[in-house]
């Protein structure tokens, strides 16, 4: 996460100066009912309307600089958040077809958003709770010292025991924040799967299924958040009866020392108030810090140390070259979970020649097709165009050459100038007019007309015209 801080350090350190002087303006509030209570001791009114009104004055400027600071903090945070998004989709951009698909969509859909809330709320977030709380104990220590010694030793006493408390639960809490994570992925690819499949059981009168189905997996996921919900609880439940307990005997404390006229009554009062900001901030140092430790399990899964180059395909200088004589398939074995698909298969296709591949589903007519785009590389035999081995083409270079389209094509929910252009920004309208007219996509309006969620507004044959589209 270090790279993040460093590229808004302005924002950063901002944040933490904030940080640090609405520690000052809560810890003088807490200071300033000293000099307020010792003048109702002293039954002087002017001083006590004095010293309420400094108090007042040093309040409202908390209120308004916490305002303010939350949400300079809230933007800092999400700041990082797209940044951390963005270092991901460079990542994935520059994976290979098979890098890519080690891990399902729904796998990755929960990395861009479950696991970065995990990361905004118990890693971003905390980091500057502990921040702020660190200060609000220095500060907290250095008044209790002004009032005496023996408050300032029995509030380190003190402290430690509070501060051990959640190593305790530690390893737990790591282990249930990513068993959390797992599970929210596994929902995620479960809802998917059962919403994609919603036309299905409509055609069979199955609809009735869906709750059922969503609901088991719901009370999956629900019981892993319980689980974790149950550490963590016991975690802030453990450190809070301790911070209780610890206020309660530096009052005690704080008390003795009055009655021994080594301080005023007023200290008291300022006591109560202190004491409560330092432990709860104690207390919450400890959970910020166990939260913060949990975390580190996202950090291996997401990749986020690393820093990634942007990448746009559609400036990438392809290697001049084009498909010329043959494509030549020679002794071509291929395995999916140790079943055989192909055996030493070979296959010649000449240039401007038209080749049929038939056969019964299953029979690898696609996964064929998959081979010789590239898309999947761990076979056996040789695979050349133009005596090439496909294998050291540079992807670009293989692209510019060969272009499958699916049965079914995928379209992206936009327009269909987004589909037809993959969102280059550099293809003319004339382009885009001429590519839909050589691909006999004569069904629109204009190109801007809206594609709903894969193409579900248009007919296969529709859409396999606009992929078709996408060659031109």
């Amino acid at each position: 996460m270090g790279i993040y801080f460093r590229n808004n350090l302005r924002g950063h350190a901002t944040n933490i100066v904030w940080l640090v002087v609405n520690a000052i303006l809560q810890t003088a509030t807490a200071f300033l009912l000293t000099f307020s209570t010792n003048a109702v001791f002293e039954l002087n009114m002017n001083k006590l309307l004095f010293w309420s009104g400094i108090n007042a004055s040093v309040w409202i400027a908390m209120l308004i600089s916490s305002y303010f600071q939350e949400v300079f903090q809230a933007r800092l945070i999400q700041t990082i958040c797209v940044q951390i998004r963005e270092n991901m989709s460079n990542k994935m951009a520059n994976e290979t077809y098979l890098e890519f698909h080690q891990n399902k969509v729904s796998q990755h859909i929960s990395n861009y958003t479950n696991d970065i809330t995990t990361l905004e709320n118990q890693y971003l977030t905390k980091v500057y709770s502990l921040v702020e709380n660190t200060v609000l104990i220095g500060l907290s220590i250095i008044a209790l010292a002004y009032f005496h010694y023996l408050l300032l030793i029995v509030t380190i006493v003190l402290a430690a025991i509070i501060l051990v408390v959640p190593n305790i639960f530690m390893k737990k809490l790591q282990s249930q924040t990513n068993m959390v994570s797992e599970s929210n992925s596994k929902l995620v690819e479960a809802i998917t799967n059962i919403l994609k499949g919603f036309n299905v059981l409509y055609s069979y009168n199955r609809k009735s299924v869906l709750p059922d189905l969503i609901k088991k997996e719901s009370e999956e996921y629900a019981d892993s958040k319980i689980n974790y919900t149950k550490i963590s609880a016991k975690v802030n439940n453990s450190i809070g009866a301790v911070s209780v307990f610890c206020q309660i005997i530096l009052d005690i404390v704080a008390s003795i020392l009055a009655i021994s006229r080594l301080v005023t009554p007023g200290v008291i009062a300022s006591i109560g108030n202190i004491a409560s900001s330092l432990f709860n901030a104690l207390s919450q140092i400890g959970n910020d810090y166990s939260q913060i430790k949990s975390t580190q399990v996202l950090f291996k899964k997401l990749h986020i140390k690393q820093s990634f180059k942007n990448i746009d395909d559609a400036n990438l200088k392809a290697l001049p070259g084009d498909f010329e004589k043959q494509l030549v398939i020679k002794n071509l074995t291929y395995s999916v979970d140790g079943q055989t698909i192909f055996k030493a298969f070979n296959l010649v296709i000449n240039k401007d020649e038209k080749v049929l591949i038939k056969g019964a589903s299953g029979v690898g007519k696609s996964t064929l097709l998959k081979i010789i785009g590239g898309q999947l590389t761990d076979y056996e035999g040789d695979i050349l165009i133009d005596g090439q081995d496909i294998r050291i083409i540079p992807y670009l270079q293989l692209n510019e050459i060969i272009t499958y389209i699916d049965q079914q094509p995928y379209l992206f929910s936009g327009s269909i100038q987004d589909n037809v252009t993959l969102f280059n920004s550099t293809v003319t309208h004339e382009q885009i007019k001429s590519a839909l007219k050589l691909s006999n996509v004569d069904f629109i309006t204009q190109v801007h007309d809206d594609v709903l969620d894969n193409g579900h507004n248009l007919s296969v044959g529709q859409q396999q015209r606009i992929a078709i589209a996408r060659y031109y």
